[in-house]
């Protein structure tokens, strides 16, 4: 028997310990094919906000829900200094509800969510 129970909090490499969740996937129209899908990452109790990565080869019109303003931010992403192919985005307070980030994409292909991450701000990737 597998029981499964919630991890209390962690320090170290956050990105080990990130859940990936298909939230929702609808075509996406238009004259661009794809999908849009929503993911909730979630992860344990940290100290401090993380910081969301996504590989812009696989994602495109990114998106971070704020639960506090019930809208989507579609700004204030940027390139990681280390590749020209990964964007960053510091998470604010308002888009972290009980462990959990929400993002909106569009990708050609359903990916499940595998190159998006949440680090530690001073965290390699």
């Amino acid at each position: 028997m597998v029981a499964t129970f919630p991890l209390a909090s962690a320090s170290g490499t956050l990105g080990n310990w990130v859940y990936v969740r298909l939230n929702s996937s609808v075509p996406a129209g238009g004259a661009t094919p794809g999908l849009i899908n929503t993911y909730d990452l979630e992860i344990p109790a940290i100290h401090g906000l993380p910081v969301f990565r996504y590989d812009n080869r696989v994602f495109k019109d990114v998106e971070v829900y704020d639960w506090v303003a019930g809208g989507w931010r579609s700004s204030g992403f940027s390139a990681d200094s280390l590749s020209p192919l990964v964007e960053l985005s510091a998470i604010q307070a308002a888009e972290l509800k009980d462990g959990r980030v929400r993002v909106r994409v569009r990708e050609s292909a359903l990916s499940w969510g595998r190159d998006l991450i949440l680090r530690f701000p001073d965290e390699m990737p």
